[in-house]
């Protein structure tokens, strides 16, 4: 019972007394002559998706998020964002003590306390800044926690620097890792390990990789581990994972010796390790203030991702701006928001991320509208990710303009905009960026870098952020996804926003 299973179920329930909607839509079209799943109903659904997904590889019901003051926003979210495709599986993040938490870019509401988990299936331990580390790995009751956390998990995971904070706690002499560049050999061999070039890698029950947008590739290749290969296609095509970046980066070796020179020039140890501190690129930019739209029910990296992204700019400030509340719950994450649109009056850059019937309601609130429209009038970009794209449509923004989205029935919507859809994986129409689903906001992102800061601001962000992406699996569009995991999430979607979008 995987990938938004419950969603359909939940809906099915939902809309089955009704005439159902999808029948009023046009028809999608993913290519000619691709198979298609019988029509899923209350009744046959469970039969047909146990034979389409199989069975988990490997039984997961419960993972956790260790989460600390300063910890890396991306390598706590991106886990969360990737391993909440499985439904049907209890995710926590898990602090000292529960409450609000300041990860390096946003904050978020922890539930779980050490005290409150006895026992994990998997067990995450993300990287983070400088003093996040050193408190943390100083704190016995964290290292000691994850020692006997360890001992019971299928599965255990570091991330970035957090693998030097699970190696303290556990020991993983002898094991192969994959670590941060930063003096990889060196920190390898005082922790007795064989340090692995790969971006991330397996050994035994440990998963580890380089950290930052690695541990996308990781938690993705992770899950298709866990839950099977068909699992893996829909949760890829859900992300619309299928990475384009700007420009090739993210290396050492595909750096210049000038950018890596500045990079290193920022480093500390802890214990003998070494570790560089992330600095902002260098560049002439202007100050540019960004506001990130977030309202309940975003999906989680359409805002998290550019959020990582862009606050490597000089010069920046970045935030997320919320429609209302202080408390935004997005998926499973309920971020502490500051800012609402009531106190912001100006921005040199808005983007609005997308979800599903969050999205819609934000489409059809004319206080919100008007709002986007006033700051639209003097930004120098105005952007989308996935079905943000709606809302800058329901803002009349988008008329006679080429723009991405998210690939469910993305021409029909972006018609109903009177726009046109260009099927890239971002679209640049004079300020208008627009991007596909979720995690093409993270390319869009660079390609903003690349227009504010060069080509080298761009090498230098991709070098800080480790994007060199290498997907677990080719997938993430609908012309790499399987037919019938295609048509699957296609008849999901529909259950869910079919009611909502029909004419």
């Amino acid at each position: 019972m995987m990938i938004l299973r419950y969603i359909f179920l939940f809906c099915t329930l939902i809309f089955m007394v009704a005439c159902n909607s999808s029948e009023k839509l046009p028809p999608y079209e993913y290519g000619s002559g691709r198979e298609k799943l019988p029509e899923l109903t209350l009744f046959n659904h469970d039969k047909i998706m146990k034979d389409l997904l199989g069975p988990a590889p490997i039984d997961v019901k419960t993972i956790g998020i260790l989460v600390y003051e300063g910890a890396n926003t991306m390598e706590v979210i991106a886990p969360m964002a990737v391993f909440s495709e499985m439904m049907s599986v209890k995710i926590d993040y898990i602090a000292t003590k529960k409450g609000d938490v300041k990860t390096t870019l946003a904050t978020i509401e922890v539930s779980k306390a050490l005290d409150d988990v006895n026992e994990l299936d998997l067990l995450i331990v993300p990287g983070g800044n400088k003093q996040g580390l050193l408190e943390t790995m100083a704190n016995p009751k964290i290292i000691e926690w994850i020692t006997t956390t360890d001992k019971q998990t299928k599965l255990s995971a570091g991330i970035g620097s957090g693998v030097y904070i699970l190696a303290k706690s556990v020991g993983l002499a002898g094991k192969q890792l994959s670590l941060p560049w930063y003096k990889a050999k060196e920190n390898a061999s005082l922790i007795d390990v064989q340090y692995s070039r790969e971006r991330y890698i397996k050994d035994g029950k440990y998963y580890t990789c380089v950290g930052h947008t690695a541990s996308i590739d990781m938690s993705l290749a992770m899950l298709g581990d866990i839950a099977g290969s068909p699992n893996l296609e829909g949760a890829m095509l859900d992300m619309e994972y299928d990475p384009q970046p700007p420009l090739e980066g993210g290396l050492p070796e595909l750096t210049t010796d000038s950018i890596l020179n500045r990079a290193m020039l920022h480093h500390f140890d802890i214990d003998g390790l070494q570790f560089i501190n992330d600095q902002k690129i260098q560049s002439s930019t202007d100050i540019v203030n960004i506001g990130i739209l977030v309202y309940p029910d975003f999906f989680t990296l359409d805002a998290i991702g550019p959020l990582v992204v862009l606050s490597q700019l000089p010069n920046v400030h970045v935030e997320l701006i919320s429609t209302g509340d202080k408390s935004i719950k997005s998926g499973r994450t309920y971020f502490g928001v500051d800012k609402n649109i009531a106190g912001v009056n100006q921005l040199d850059v808005l983007l609005i991320p997308g979800g599903a019937d969050g999205t819609w309601a934000v489409a059809q609130d004319q206080n919100i509208l008007d709002w986007i429209k006033h700051i639209d009038h003097n930004s120098r970009l105005t952007s989308s990710v996935c079905t943000g794209s709606w809302v800058l449509g329901s803002a009349g923004l988008l008329e006679a303009r080429r723009a991405s989205t998210n690939w469910y029935r993305a021409a029909q919507m972006m018609e109903r905009y009177g726009a046109t859809f260009t099927g890239d994986r971002y679209t640049i129409d004079g300020k208008y960026w627009t991007s596909a689903g979720v995690s093409a906001g993270i390319d869009m992102s660079f390609a903003m870098i690349q227009y504010f800061a060069g080509d080298d601001g761009t090498k230098h962000a991709m070098l800080n952020l480790a994007y060199h992406p290498q997907p677990p699996i080719e997938g993430g569009s609908p012309e790499k996804t399987d037919d019938l995991v295609l048509d699957m999430m296609h008849q999901m979607y529909d259950y869910l926003m079919a009611p909502l979008i029909k004419k």
